[in-house]
This record gives C-alpha cells, structure tokens and sequence, in this order.
C-alpha cells in the first residue's frame, strides 16, 4: 500500500473497519467480498472507494492504495482485512461497474443448455469482449493460455456490463417486450427512450455504419486549448475515417475520470500513443488496454483488434493514426524543448490534468505539423 496525504479530521470523516464497510456493502447492493476488494483496488481516481490503514490509532489515519499484488500472495482478500473506510463514503457508495467471480459466471451460464460455459467465457476472452482480472496476478488462466503460474480462470473477476451485454447478444437472456417500453394511458405515446433520436445525436454512429471498418482507415487526434486548466468543452478527439469526419467528446470513449474531471489511464494511454509512445507490456496496461479497446470498438464499430500484436518484451501500438493537434504549433515548439521526461507508465498512472498532459507524456515526434518545420 502507498500511503496518501490524508483527509483532515471533521464530523463527516468517521472510519469503520473493513468487516462492518462489507456488511453495509452487502445489505445496500448485494456485494460480494471480492466486489468489494475491485472497488477499493480501484481507488477514487477511477471511481472506486477511498481506503485508509491504523484508523484506530491515528486521527486522521492516513490514506493508502490498496494493492494486494504488491505482495505477491493470490489472496487479496486476507490483506483488505487490515483497511479502513470512511463510513460515509460506504453509505454513499455508487459503484459504475458490478463484477461477478469466474466460478459464479460459470454457475450462473451452467443454466444454459446450449453452451459449455468454460469453453464459452474462454472464447469470449478470446474475441475481446470479456476480460478475466485478478487484483493480484493480473490476470487468469483464462487470458494466459493455461498457463499454470496464473490463477485459474474461476478465480478471475468479469465485469457485470460485458455479462449482460453478451447475454442479450449472443445467448438472447432478453426481458419481455412489456418491460422495456410502457404507454402512457392519457396519450398513448410511447414512452421509451427513442433510441432514433440517440442515434442521430451520436456523433460516432456515422462510424458504426461503415461496414467493415478497419483501424487503419482511422485517425485520431486529439483537438482543443492545450493550455486550458482540466478538461473544458473544447478538449475533443477528431476522429476521421472515408471522408468523414466528426468531433467527439472525449467521455464518448471513456476517456475521463468522472469524478476529478480528469483523463483517466484509457485516456492517458491513448494521449501517450499520440506522443509516439508504446504501451509496455505488464498485467495493468493489459487492463487498461483492453478496456480502451472494447471502447474503440463499441463506439467506431471496428473490425478486427485496433492494436498491434502485443509481443513478449515488447509493448501495445495502435493500428489507428493517433496525433496531438491540441493548442498552436508554435506555442508547442517552445515549450517541447522545456519538457521533463517522464515515463509512459508514470504518466498512465498519474493522469493529471488534460492541460498538464504533454508534461506527464513527456517529449515526443509531432506528425503533420507547422511546428516540425
């Protein structure tokens, strides 16, 4: 754990033990001790849980982040018994994501004739739409080909999203017609969200229509005020593909950390490529990577993975064209050469305000730009 400036004392800030924040978890939302674990591993900065260590013997106790891999030991929960948190932040607690164990999935898809449910979650893994985490080695079996080092795929947690939205896709786990739209009885219309009227206001559906989108017809840039103090309503990606060619809110993508208003590791990453970087290969890029991925995909409707073949030793590059077309060029020229450099990992880790960003992703080969001349 590393520990964090801690929040200063007040009425609000009362901490409880790991135990009893589980047990308000799991009487609100139903939470598993392993949701649990995810949510605190995933910290504030990624719209997780605040945790604090020795709240019985300091006041305020100082905030940390909970990484059981750190240790080493496939046991991540053991270790959560020795956090803290805020009683209110437990409370209050909104999670943007619900994830269920390998071994329950594979109980919960065993109800399904059709399908062998191990050989089905591993396909899954395969095509990208499913991704087996462990807080602990990364990831399972699942993802590593067997291989015996990892943790079996049962012990992996799935995102509950990508679950459902399988479900509906390709096992047809759809709810009765009945339940998706009402009729309002004094004028008959329906009620249900028009979904016409979503998808003519978003902006990537032009994209999603190009039948058989490939990632090297696309270019992505990043557009706005460089010198803008977090993330304004200018800071937007171009995206173009076919002689077309669209502004996109960087959100559209998943791009930001809502809470801070800040990029998140998606789009630290993503920001990195457009500085010429490679993603290096290690068990939280692989994470990170996957999740940009399904969102390039979800969004553009690509066909095929939007990345290179992340080889042993080497790192992530995308098939896609990514610039930084943020701010003047001859404003940029000046300030490169003042840049500290910094790691790609550092950066992806840190985020930091989107105005901030070429600080944090340190020097970098600008293409197609006045300022290169």
């Amino acid at each position: 754990m590393t520990e964090y400036v801690p929040l200063p004392p007040g009425p609000d800030n009362q901490y409880i033990p790991s135990p009893k924040a589980m047990r308000l978890l799991d009487k609100r939302l139903k939470a598993s001790p392993e949701e649990f674990a995810m949510w605190a591993y995933r910290g504030p900065e990624d719209s997780g849980l605040r945790v604090y260590t020795n709240a019985n013997e300091l006041d305020p106790p100082p905030e940390v982040r909970f990484d059981p891999s750190l240790g080493g030991d496939p046991d991540y929960l053991s270790p959560l018994m020795a956090c803290w948190f805020r009683e209110q932040d437990i409370l209050n607690f909104i999670p943007d994501e619900r994830y269920m164990t390998g071994a329950a999935l594979i109980e919960r898809w065993s109800g399904h004739s059709d399908i062998q449910p191990e050989a089905f979650i591993l396909a899954k893994i395969e095509e990208d739409r499913l991704l087996d985490m462990h807080l602990v080695w990364g990831l399972t079996q699942g993802s590593m080909s067997g291989d015996e080092w990892y943790p079996p795929m049962s012990d992996g947690l799935f995102e509950l999203s990508k679950i459902e939205a399988i479900e509906k896709e390709d096992l047809d786990f759809t709810e009765s017609d009945t339940s998706e739209t009402t009729v309002d009885d004094q004028t008959g219309s329906d009620l249900a969200p028009d979904a016409n009227l979503r998808e003519t206001t978003d902006p990537c559906a032009v994209f999603r229509e190009m039948e058989h989108l490939a990632a090297d017809e696309v270019t992505i840039a990043f557009v706005g005020d460089r010198n803008e103090d977090g993330l304004g309503a200018n800071n937007m990606l171009e995206i173009s593909a076919r002689d077309t060619r669209k502004r996109v809110p960087l959100a559209t993508l998943e791009l930001i950390d809502k809470r801070r208003g800040t990029l998140n590791r998606q789009g630290g990453i993503l920001l990195g490529f457009a500085q010429n970087r490679m993603a290096p290969r290690n068990n939280k890029n692989s994470k990170t990577v996957s999740r940009l991925r399904s969102s390039l995909r979800r969004c553009l409707g690509l066909h095929g993975d939007p990345f290179e073949d992340c080889k042993l030793g080497g790192g992530w590059q995308p098939r896609f064209r990514i610039v930084d077309k943020r701010g003047a060029a001859d404003d940029r020229a000046g300030r490169e050469a003042e840049k500290r450099t910094e790691s790609f990992e550092q950066a992806g880790e840190r985020g930091g305000h989107f105005s901030d960003a070429d600080e944090a992703m340190g020097s970098s080969d600008h293409e197609d730009d006045d300022a290169d001349a």
